[in-house]
């Protein structure tokens, strides 16, 4: 039994319900595709509360209040924008420059600003965190540095202090933003995975 309206003609019934069948079909076919934007700015969200959660000091937190604000979750607050601190940079034993991103906007200049294509990129699986690259530049990297630079990704992220960590290891070339995402969201392909043993922690002064 199909319900119709009196006050209309048998014919603008039947255009009223293929109207509505053809709204139905055009939300239908966008649900993937909005669906998969919802996770992906939940992914982000979670970001920036590892973000904040990591955050040592006052500017730490300043960023992530900025990221938010112009992400439109917070207002624009009056007065100038509090500066914008580069990456944490460590030299390995082994002599390799090794690039900490500690926060979304850091992982994304690390990333794709500062690393070169055949340089390593390191990043904790599966959880947010930190993007981390060694400056490597195709060479050979020693098990000591790679081993440094996974410790820093486990501890820059949001697995931080669990038993053990897995740390996926690619080649930056390998690395590619999410298309119409937020800062530091990237896909990856051809890693390989090391372990760190937790709680991970500092392995030098930072």
């Amino acid at each position: 039994t199909i319900p119709l309206d009196p006050h209309r003609s048998p014919s603008e019934n039947a255009q009223r319900y293929f109207r509505g069948y053809e709204k139905a079909k055009r939300a239908a076919a966008q649900a993937p595709q909005r669906l998969e934007a919802a996770r992906q700015e939940l992914a982000y969200l979670d970001q920036l509360a590892t973000d904040l959660a990591l955050a040592e000091d006052r500017p730490a937190i300043d960023a992530v209040a900025l990221a938010l604000q112009e992400a439109g979750y917070l207002p624009p607050q009056p007065g100038p924008k509090p500066p914008k601190r580069g990456p944490l940079r460590i030299t390995s034993p082994d002599g390799f420059l090794i690039l900490v991103g500690r926060n979304a906007r850091q992982n994304d200049q690390v990333t794709f600003k500062l690393a070169g294509p055949d340089d390593l990129w390191l990043h904790a699986r599966g959880v947010p965190g930190a993007h981390v690259v060694i400056k490597s530049g195709g060479q050979a990297v020693p098990e000591t540095t790679l081993q440094l630079a996974a410790t820093l990704a486990a501890y820059y992220s949001a697995a931080r202090g669990e038993a053990q960590i897995a740390v996926d290891v690619t080649e930056r070339k390998r690395v590619r933003r999410l298309k119409g995402h937020r800062p530091g969201m990237v896909t990856y392909r051809g890693e390989r995975t090391l372990w760190v043993k937790g709680p991970a922690l500092p392995p030098i002064s930072i």
